[in-house]
């Protein structure tokens, strides 16, 4: 089976009325996987899972993420 995380995010990401599910990664985010700033609004994350952390959203990054 391939394993495959919705987002992997290395830059400054918007993600605006979306749905992020049913993804799994082989590592952390399923959801989402970030590294810089990301702005979620009026976004759904679920039905997500990883065989490490952060099944919905993994964040690595020092700045963080938002969500409104």
């Amino acid at each position: 089976m391939t394993r495959r995380r919705g987002v992997f995010n290395l830059a400054p990401l918007t993600i605006t009325n979306s749905h992020l599910s049913n993804n799994t990664s082989n590592a952390q985010g399923g959801g989402l996987y970030n590294v810089d700033d990301a702005a979620l609004t009026d976004t759904t994350i679920d039905g997500n899972r990883s065989f490490g952390t952060g099944g919905g959203i993994y964040n690595d990054g020092a700045r963080g993420a938002r969500t409104a």
